[in-house]
């Protein structure tokens, strides 16, 4: 089995956010992640082309606003963890941006 390639596990995490946890084989944090990307995704297509499409800009900025608090420490996470930075301890001192995600949902 081959380590993971810090570089190719933040790209991934770029593109869709949580694939770079599943590329390094963390399951259930690339679940969590997925959900709440595509949870932000079908936000932002039901406000964009939905049949209220016309009344629900705000909606779509405020998921906009919202994005970069899944994606930045999604991509800062895969790196990590590929390059074997143990996780932060589970006091929840910087797992803020888990809360962030749970409350998008």
């Amino acid at each position: 089995m081959s380590t993971p390639s810090p570089p190719f596990a933040a790209v991934l995490s770029a593109v869709m956010p949580g694939l770079g946890q599943l590329y390094n084989r963390d399951d259930a944090k690339a679940a969590a992640i997925l959900c709440s990307t595509f949870g932000i995704w079908a936000g932002l297509a039901w406000t964009t082309v939905g049949p209220d499409a016309s009344r629900s800009w705000l909606s779509a900025v405020a998921l906009l606003l919202v994005y970069p608090f899944l994606l930045l420490p999604a991509v800062l996470d895969a790196h990590r963890r590929a390059r074997g930075i143990p996780e932060v301890s589970s006091t929840g001192a910087r797992r803020w941006h888990v809360v962030i995600m749970l409350l998008v949902i």
